[in-house]
């Protein structure tokens, strides 16, 4: 793996330089996805593990792919982990490697967890998954507005239910 392809990773959780990289492994792999997480533990961003939480059916947080797995990229991790980064506690100012950063978060804040996501921050990506697999939907119909959804909505309604449908209708 050349350094051009992870030498701007980042992660696509916390939207910072990756801790600690993991690579996910998704259907668009082979087509150049290259989604990168924090693979901390709980005291960083824990991004990775989080991620996993979310749902059984994981996907790819950049091309919405199906993630068959993950792996390592010893040589992304340890250059990545060399780049500065800044602290994630509210009002520090350190800046510095993942090594540094590991060492100045024992001393300075051996108690600390990640930040607490923020509601609202939390709602908008609701939205936007939401409105995405919306536009999957449209797409796949060939779609182009919600009107269109509306009346196919509308006459799913007028539609009979199977179970309405008597032998007498039948013939």
């Amino acid at each position: 793996m050349e350094k051009n392809e992870w030498a701007d990773a980042v992660c696509t959780v916390c939207m910072e330089c990756p801790h600690n990289a993991v690579l996910l492994l998704c259907s668009s792999h082979d087509k150049g996805c290259r989604p990168y997480m924090c693979g901390t533990s709980f005291r960083y961003s824990n991004c990775f593990d989080q991620y996993k939480k979310t749902k059984a059916n994981l996907k790819c947080p950049l091309c919405r792919g199906q993630v068959k797995g993950w792996t390592i990229v010893q040589p992304a991790r340890d250059g990545l982990n060399l780049k500065k980064r800044s602290c994630m506690q509210e009002k520090c100012s350190f800046a510095g490697t993942f090594k540094e950063l590991r060492k100045h978060m024992k001393k300075d804040h051996p108690c600390a967890q990640p930040r607490e996501i923020d509601p609202a921050v939390e709602m908008e990506w609701l939205r936007l998954e939401i409105e995405e697999d919306r536009n999957d939907v449209m797409s796949a119909y060939g779609l182009e507005s919600d009107e269109e959804i509306v009346r196919i909505r509308s006459r799913r309604n007028l539609r009979p239910r199977r179970e309405n449908i008597f032998l007498d209708d039948i013939g």
